[in-house]
């Protein structure tokens, strides 16, 4: 009798060491478990933020005019060219930024060494698209952009040159005198550039553009010097925009 007592209370013993042992895994499990459910429940309440969110943003959200300046700052610095231009620019979602520029470029210069007058007048276009780097950041002032144009100018230049003279008939003297020469031209650019906001609905912004030559109309005896909207005569260039920009109210 007394060994069945001793036997029962060895076992009443156990249970409560191992039910006390049993409490703090049980918790800690519950514990886990509840973390992970809290966890998930927030993962999927920011899962629907975004996805309200992204059903929120506004397809289209405005139009912006934009003036290009950096032609007339080049011009009052002593560059031998001057150019301006205007942008429209529409705003979808706050990320695809769609954009027509068109402008105006002239340049008479005349080589003092070799006394070679290059003059032109006309007018360009590019049409394009840039990319706002920073859309998921809409409550800053501003933001980095990437982008690409396609431009074209129908020109017409002037070209003079001292007359040359034949070295073999002395008297035989060539005039190199070219007037109205017709070169349109087309190119492509690749534009990286910021936009911040100055004031309300005033911003300002500058980039550079990379301009690679597509395609050329050629004159067999010269070429152009000078591309209005492309800068620079050759296959390729640099170039650099300043623009003081509006947001429209609407």
């Amino acid at each position: 009798m007394k060994s069945e007592r001793t036997s029962i209370s060895i076992i009443l013993l156990l249970s409560s060491i191992f039910l006390l042992l049993s409490l703090p895994v049980k918790a800690q499990e519950r514990k886990i478990r509840f973390k992970s459910e809290v966890e998930k429940e927030e993962a999927e309440k920011k899962l629907q933020e975004k996805a309200v969110q992204k059903e929120n943003v506004v397809f289209f959200q405005g139009l912006s005019i934009g003036a290009d300046v950096s032609g007339l700052l080049n011009k009052a610095f002593g560059g031998d060219y001057t150019y301006g231009g205007i942008s429209v620019q529409a705003n979808l979602k706050n990320r695809y930024m769609p954009v027509v520029e068109i402008g105006y470029g002239k340049i008479d210069v005349t080589n003092e060494d070799t006394q070679i007058h290059f003059s032109t007048a006309a007018p360009y276009a590019r049409v394009g698209m840039d990319y706002n780097m920073m859309y998921k950041k809409p409550h800053l002032p501003g933001y980095i952009y990437v982008g690409g144009r396609i431009g074209y100018t129908p020109m017409k230049y002037d070209y003079d040159a001292p007359t040359l003279v034949d070295p073999n008939w002395k008297d035989l003297e060539i005039p190199i005198n070219y007037h109205d020469v017709k070169s349109n031209v087309t190119w492509f650019e690749l534009v990286v550039g910021l936009k911040a906001r100055i004031f309300k609905s005033f911003h300002m912004g500058w980039s550079l553009r990379y301009h690679s030559r597509l395609k050329m109309t050629k004159n067999e005896n010269t070429e152009p010097h000078y591309i209005p909207g492309f800068g620079k005569g050759g296959k390729t260039n640099f170039g650099f925009a300043y623009n003081l920009i509006y947001d429209l109210p609407f």
